[in-house]
């Protein structure tokens, strides 16, 4: 059974602009230093994939409360250096906007899961984006076209971006982005770039035991995070490992109908136990998933359902 460590989340605490208009934000922690819960001796894999979900979806919580709370702050909601915005540096120079960027390089400094934060117009062109060497690096300085710019635009709510596996670095990012309202008004979408590595520790450090396999999949199946460190991309070796299309499984299809459930199915040529789990993160889905390889001689090759599979609840 699990077991909850009372690890008391600390809320996020926004401390009154200074008169330079410096903001200090005090980072979340959890007193534990580590989860907020462990598994002992679990036996109810579907149970564990819920409670993985759910703990998951408040690591989430934590960083849009972030975006969501700064996004509110006159020093963000105020654009106005739109005359300095030059489209040969993606946007307004290093040196504009001062009190905005603050506020963006505050974030950073304070939780390490962004690894960008910037500022859109209501037409999709860049304003700011810091650090300010990815605004220079940026390959377009009109992000119009991007799924986030476009739900958060048409709802005014704010959205999780499916999986962006990073061309340089082959890490897992997503972008979290919110509407910026000044009397109702739309003024821009804020956003910051999250790297989700540090899912790959939290799972490998959960399960250990190459036995078993935890994957977190977006709606596409892209891949998020993975309890196989010999499964994970890396600079070295992304142009060489074979990556398996999770999106084909049934277990997927099935999970993408909203359903949580488990199956006996084929996954990379070997006959596995799949539990699967999706779950809602801010206008997007996610997918996790507990994959247990079978013994072949104790799996009925052309049935669906679990014959004398490991016990695993």
């Amino acid at each position: 059974m699990y077991q909850y460590y009372n690890s008391r989340y600390l809320v996020i605490i926004l401390i009154s602009v200074l008169t330079v208009g410096f903001l200090q934000i005090f980072a979340i922690e959890n007193n534990e230093g580590g989860l907020d819960f462990k598994f002992k001796n679990y036996e109810n894999k579907s149970v564990e994939l819920e409670m993985l979900a759910k703990y998951f979806v408040g690591k989430i919580d934590k960083v849009a409360k972030v975006i969501e709370e700064t996004g509110n702050l006159s020093q963000v909601r105020d654009v106005e250096f739109i005359d300095h915005i030059n489209r040969a540096i993606n946007g307004i120079p290093e040196t504009s906007d001062i009190e905005k960027r603050k506020v963006a390089k505050e974030i950073l400094s304070k939780y390490p899961e962004f690894t960008s934060v910037g500022f859109i117009l209501p037409n999709g062109d860049v304003y700011a984006l810091e650090p300010f060497s990815r605004q220079l690096n940026l390959t377009t300085n009109n992000l119009g076209f991007r799924d986030y710019f476009k739900i958060v635009t048409n709802t005014s709510k704010t959205y999780l971006s499916d999986v962006i596996v990073s061309k340089s670095s082959a890490r897992s990012l997503a972008v979290m982005a919110t509407p910026v309202l000044k009397d109702n008004v739309l003024q821009g979408i804020w956003y910051g770039t999250i790297d989700f590595n540090n899912y790959n520790d939290i799972l490998q450090s959960l399960y250990p035991d190459s036995e078993i396999r935890i994957i977190i999949l977006d709606k596409k199946g892209t891949k998020l995070a993975d309890s196989n460190k010999s499964e994970l991309i890396s600079i070295s070796n992304k142009t060489n490992l074979p990556q398996f299309s999770f999106n084909n499984l049934t277990s997927f299809k099935i999970a993408l109908e909203g359903k949580s459930g488990k199956i006996v199915e084929n996954v990379a040529n070997k006959t596995s136990l799949v539990y699967y789990q999706p779950y809602d993160l801010y206008q997007n889905g996610r997918i996790i998933m507990l994959i247990q390889e079978c013994n072949n001689e104790k799996i009925a090759s052309n049935t669906t359902k679990i014959v004398n599979c490991p016990s695993t609840g």
